[in-house]
C-alpha cells in the first residue's frame, strides 16, 4: 500500500513538471498571418494595389511588419502593423509576388507569407470588317467580321455601337462574326468596336465604314436612235444609266427573260444583233449597282422589215403596141410588213436622179420619142426604206399607125373594177399605217378610191394610199370602194388589229379536258377556252406522237396506242405566249374485242351442230 501511494506521488510531480516547463515556453512561439493582393483578384491593370493582411502573436504581442517585392529581406524597413495597405508592385507586365513577415514584442518573427497577382498595363487590341470589308451593302443588315487579342490578360468583353457614343451599349461575350443592323437612310455607315481585357483595359475605338444603297439604279435604251424600223438585224443600242454611288454592270436579252445573260461593262452604245423574223423586236435591258441592286428592266421596240415590197407595172393596160409616146401606167404595189412609201419609175432603168413619189394606181408617162420597143421600169420602196426589186414592162410604138386602138369611153364601159383592200394587218397602237389599194384593177381605170371605218366616230380616207395612225388598241374592219370612170363600183375589206405597245400581259392557254380515244379514230380538240386580254392571234398544237396542227379547232389521228401529252402554244398580238398540256389515252378501240365474240359465236355454233349431228346418228 505504502508503494503504490509514493508511486502516486511521483507520477504527479513528473506531470507538474512537464506543465510548468510547457507554461514557461509558450511566449516563444512565432507569430502567423496571411496576406492577399486586391482581394484575391487574378489581374491588375495598375502597378499600385491594396493589400489586406492578418497577423497573430502566441503568448506574446505582434510589434511589427515588413514587406517585399523580391523576397529578400536585406533593407526592407519593420512598420506598425495595418490591415491595409497601399503597396506599389515592381514595374512591367507579368506575374508579381509580394512577401510579407510578422514580427512580436519578443523579436520572433514569422514565416514568409506571400501572394500573387499578374500585371497587365497594356491595352488590347482588334480589328472591324463590315461585310468583310466590302464598300458597298444595299441592306442594313451586315455581318461584322472581328479580330480581338490581348498580350497580358486575355480579351474578356466587347461591345459595338452605331454612333459611337458608350453609354447604353452592353459589353458582351467576344466572337468572330456577329449580325449587326445599320441605321436606315441611304449613305455612308460606321460602326464602332471596342476590347476590354481581363485586367480591366479598355481598348481605342475601332472603325469600319460602308455605304448603304437601297435605291436601285435607272436608265434607258433606245434602239437605232429612235427609229420607228430597220431593214436590218444588226442594231446599235444608245443607253444611259445613272445611279447615286456609281453603276457596276448591264446586261441585254431578246426575250425579257434573264436566265443566260451576262452582265458586262456599262457603255453609251452597244452593237445588238435582233432576232430574225420581220415584226415587232424588242431588246430589253438592266443594270446592275455597286451595292447589288438591279435596275426594272427598261426596254425599246422596232420594226424589222427586212422583206422587200412587191408591184407590178403595166403599160396601157397590157397593150403590145400604142401610137403615141403618152400612155397609162396601171400599177400595184404592197409590203406586208411596214406598208409602202413610195414609188420610181424610169426610162432606161438607170437609177440615178429618179425622183421617189408617192404610189398610185394609174400614172401618166411619156415614152422615149422614135418608135420601137419601149421599156418602162419600176422600183417601190416600204416604210422601213427597202427597195424592190425592179418591175418592167414593154410597148412597142408605132406613130406610123393608129391599129391596136381600142374603144376605151365611159360611155360603153360596163364591167366592175375589181377592189383590194391589201392583207389583214397587225399593228402597234400609235404606229402610222399606209393603206394598200394598189391592188385593185379595172378595164379602163380606176378614178376614186374611198376608205370607211369607225374609230370612235366614222373616219373616211381617200386615195390608193392613205395613212391613218391608229391610237386605241382594238380590231377595225375597213372598207374599201373603188370606182372607176364609168361609175362602176366595187368593195373590198381589211382586218387590222391594233395592240397596245405596253401589252406585257401573256395569254391564258386551255388545251381542254384530258381525253380518251381509239387508234385510227378522229379525235377533236379545242383552244376555245384559252383567252388574252387583247386577242390571241395564233394556235399551235403538238399532239405528242410526232404531229402538228394549227387553228383553234383541231382534229388528230392517232396511229399507235399509248399515252399522249398534247401541247397548245398560244400568241397574242404583242407575241406573248403561254402553253398548257392535256392527256390523251389512246388504245386498240374495240376491233379486237368484236373479233373475239365474232369467233366466240362461230365457235359455239359449230360445236351444237356437232352435238345435233350426234344426236340424230344410230
Amino acid at each position: 500500500m505504502g508503494r503504490r501511494l509514493a508511486s502516486i506521488v511521483v507520477l504527479e510531480f513528473l506531470v507538474f513538471s512537464l506543465l510548468m516547463i510547457s507554461i514557461s515556453h509558450a511566449g516563444t512561439s512565432p507569430p502567423t498571418g496571411s496576406i492577399i493582393i486586391n482581394n484575391n483578384d487574378e489581374y491588375s491593370n495598375s502597378t499600385a494595389v491594396v493589400l489586406s493582411l492578418t497577423y497573430r502573436a502566441f503568448g506574446a504581442t505582434v510589434d511589427k511588419i515588413r514587406l517585399s517585392n523580391d523576397g529578400v529581406w536585406n533593407s526592407e524597413k519593420w512598420e506598425d502593423p495595418n490591415s491595409t495597405i497601399v503597396w506599389t508592385l515592381t514595374a512591367g507586365n507579368g506575374l508579381k509576388t509580394v512577401y510579407y513577415q510578422i514580427m512580436d514584442n519578443d523579436t520572433s518573427v514569422s514565416s514568409t507569407y506571400s501572394d500573387t497577382i499578374t500585371l497587365d498595363t497594356t491595352s488590347p487590341t482588334g480589328s472591324i470588317a463590315i461585310n468583310n470589308g466590302n464598300t458597298y451593302t444595299n441592306s442594313t443588315a451586315v455581318t461584322l467580321f472581328l479580330t480581338y487579342k490581348d498580350i497580358g490578360s486575355d480579351v474578356s468583353q466587347v461591345r459595338y455601337s452605331n454612333d459611337g457614343t458608350w453609354n447604353t451599349e452592353q459589353w458582351e461575350t467576344p466572337a468572330l462574326t456577329k449580325a449587326w443592323t445599320l441605321t436606315t437612310g441611304d449613305g455612308t455607315k460606321t460602326v464602332y468596336y471596342q476590347i476590354k481585357d481581363k485586367a480591366g483595359l479598355t481598348s481605342p475605338t475601332y472603325t469600319d465604314t460602308i455605304t448603304l444603297d437601297t435605291t436601285p439604279p435607272t436608265g434607258s435604251i433606245t434602239i437605232n436612235n429612235g427609229a420607228d424600223s430597220t431593214t436590218s438585224t444588226s442594231v446599235s443600242l444608245t443607253l444611259t444609266y445613272s445611279d447615286a454611288n456609281g453603276v457596276s454592270q448591264v446586261r441585254y436579252s431578246n426575250d425579257g427573260t434573264w436566265n443566260t445573260e451576262q452582265w458586262e461593262t456599262p457603255a453609251l452604245t452597244k452593237a445588238w444583233t435582233l432576232t430574225t423574223g420581220d415584226g415587232t423586236k424588242t431588246v430589253y435591258y438592266q443594270i446592275k449597282d455597286k451595292a447589288g441592286l438591279t435596275s426594272p428592266t427598261f426596254s425599246c421596240i422596232i420594226f424589222l422589215a427586212s422583206a422587200a415590197p412587191t408591184g407590178s407595172i403595166k403599160i396601157n393596160g397590157g397593150a403590145t403596141t400604142t401610137s403615141s409616146t403618152s400612155v397609162t401606167l396601171s400599177l400595184t404595189y404592197n409590203d406586208t410588213v411596214s406598208g409602202v412609201d413610195q414609188v420610181r419609175y424610169s426610162n432606161d432603168g438607170v437609177w440615178d436622179n429618179e425622183a421617189w413619189e408617192s404610189p398610185e394606181a394609174t400614172r401618166a408617162w411619156t415614152l422615149t420619142a422614135g418608135d420601137g420597143t419601149k421599156t418602162v421600169y419600176y422600183q417601190i420602196k416600204s416604210n422601213a426604206g427597202v427597195v424592190s426589186v425592179t418591175y418592167s414592162d414593154t410597148i412597142t410604138l408605132n406613130t406610123a399607125t393608129s391599129s391596136g386602138n381600142t374603144d376605151t369611153s365611159p360611155s360603153s364601159d360596163t364591167i366592175k373594177p375589181n377592189a383590194d383592200a391589201g392583207q389583214d394587218q397587225t399593228i402597234q397602237e400609235d404606229t402610222t399605217l399606209a393603206f394598200s389599194g394598189s391592188a385593185s384593177s379595172d378595164n379602163i381605170g380606176i378614178v376614186s378610191y374611198t376608205w370607211t371605218f369607225t374609230d370612235g366616230t366614222d373616219i373616211t380616207l381617200t386615195g390608193v394610199n392613205p395613212t391613218y395612225v391608229f391610237e386605241t388598241p382594238g380590231d377595225y374592219t375597213v372598207t374599201l370602194t373603188v370606182k372607176d370612170q364609168a361609175g362602176n363600183s366595187a368593195t373590198d375589206t381589211v382586218k387590222i388589229t391594233v395592240v397596245g405597245n405596253d401589252d406585257v400581259v401573256a395569254p391564258v392557254a386551255n388545251a381542254g379536258i384530258d381525253q380518251t380515244t381509239s387508234v385510227g379514230v378522229s379525235t377533236s380538240f379545242h383552244a376555245t377556252a384559252s383567252s388574252d386580254n387583247v386577242g390571241i392571234v395564233s394556235y399551235e398544237w403538238d399532239f405528242g406522237d410526232g404531229g402538228t396542227g394549227s387553228g383553234m379547232d383541231v382534229t388528230h389521228v392517232f396511229a399507235a396506242e399509248g399515252n399522249y401529252n398534247v401541247t397548245l402554244t398560244v400568241k397574242d398580238q404583242a407575241g406573248n405566249l403561254a402553253t398548257d398540256t392535256s392527256l390523251v389515252e389512246v388504245s386498240e378501240g374495240n376491233a379486237t374485242s368484236l373479233w373475239a365474240v365474232a369467233l366466240t359465236v362461230l365457235l359455239f355454233a359449230g360445236v351444237g351442230a356437232v352435238v345435233l349431228y350426234m344426236r340424230k346418228q344410230p
